[in-house]
């Protein structure tokens, strides 16, 4: 069975770095990063993920604004994403004000055990929906 893949856009390296390690010893997943925000959407279509996770605030475009850029993109626009933040605690959903889809954000300080269960709940959701 192949492992599903993970693109995780970060700015800060070593958080990168340690979330990747964290998903990579599942061995579920294969991750890759992208610690440039301008990179974001080339890197999604090389790497054709199957979440996404992306910081909310980094240097030139914002997560808001890769989001976008995502979600106009035909091959990536059904991907799912978690926003990565340092504004929340824990784990919290929202809806978008737009289009009213479910928004997901992990704080960065979130524990192992915790961003497992998220992303693993994200994924099994998605492999839900394409089966629909």
């Amino acid at each position: 069975m192949s492992k599903s893949r993970i693109l995780i856009v970060d700015d800060d390296r070593n958080f990168a770095r340690l979330t990747a390690m964290t998903l990579e010893r599942s061995t579920r997943y294969a991750v890759q990063v992208e610690t440039r925000s301008a990179h974001a959407l080339e890197s999604a279509r090389v790497f054709r993920p199957d979440l996404i996770l992306l910081d909310m605030n980094m240097p030139g475009k914002s997560g808001a604004e890769v989001l976008l850029e995502l979600k106009t993109n035909v091959e990536l626009a059904s991907t799912p994403v978690i926003f990565l933040s340092s504004l929340v605690n824990g784990f919290e959903e929202s809806r978008h004000p737009l289009h009213q889809r479910k928004v997901r954000h992990i704080a960065k300080t979130v524990d192992s055990t915790m961003l497992l269960r998220c992303v693993d709940e994200a994924m099994w959701e998605n492999s839900i929906t394409h089966l629909t």
